[in-house]
């Protein structure tokens, strides 16, 4: 394989990657998510990263252990073998992709602090724990006492 081969391969890869991760932006901005779609989207996300791993790896081979020790260096590589616009269009979109899981991270974050506040109130409401660090039901919890 050729570096503007690998390129194109790789910048495919990573676009897939970015469309995984706005299914997953649209996923976490429902208001009930479907944890099954998450667990899906994850697995998903895993599998692309691998495979972009692997053509990282083969494209760093194919520009020479010096071109990727710099910017300047890979993007000359990129221009000797004709193909400066994939590399360019690639260090892109790979810019988008951590903006767009950096996002994602961020929304999930919120969603934690905000369930974590719900069984705050919950539990002062209630006047004492709820459920413990390990999310059980706290010892002495009320039931209904459905004897006659």
């Amino acid at each position: 394989m050729n570096l503007a081969h690998c390129l194109v391969e790789e910048l495919a890869a990573m676009r897939r990657l970015m469309e995984l991760l706005d299914e997953e932006a649209n996923q976490l901005a429902k208001a009930e998510v479907d944890g099954d779609a998450l667990v899906h989207l994850a697995e998903a996300k895993q599998q692309q990263l691998e495979h972009l791993g692997v053509l990282s790896s083969e494209r760093r081979e194919l520009m020479g252990a010096e071109a990727v020790s710099s910017p300047e260096q890979a993007l000359e590589a990129a221009r000797v073998a004709g193909c400066e616009s994939q590399w360019q269009e690639l260090l892109k979109v790979a810019e988008q992709v951590s903006s767009h899981n950096h996002g994602n991270g961020r929304m999930i974050q919120l969603r934690m602090e905000q369930n974590q506040r719900l069984l705050n109130m919950i539990s002062e409401a209630r006047g004492r724990a709820l459920y413990n660090r390990r999310g059980e039901a706290g010892r002495g919890e009320s039931r209904l006492n459905l004897k006659v």
